[in-house]
């Protein structure tokens, strides 16, 4: 990936001021230049067969349950420590 070559954006309007907005793009070193995805330009992928992706979205389900879980603890914790210092 090129720390050189500008990403590709486009100004949108919001609350009547002009904002830049990075569009969805890759990266083509064929073309060393940012290449727009969208509708009529999906991003490319290696999936070989449907239970590929099918295990990958499993995966990345299971990972994100202990994740989730370690960050209600996390959350929980700071709560409490949150709780004592205010009572003393």
């Amino acid at each position: 990936m090129p720390l050189n070559t500008d990403m590709k954006f486009k100004l949108i309007m919001i609350d009547n001021a002009l904002v830049p907005a990075v569009l969805p793009q890759i990266w083509s070193e064929q073309e060393e230049d940012w290449i727009v995805t969208g509708e009529d330009n999906p991003v490319i992928t290696n999936l070989k067969e449907m239970d590929e992706y099918t295990q990958l979205l499993t995966t990345a389900d299971n990972n994100s349950g202990e994740a989730l879980s370690i960050l209600e603890s996390t959350v929980a914790t700071m709560q409490s420590l949150i709780d004592n210092s205010i009572r003393e």
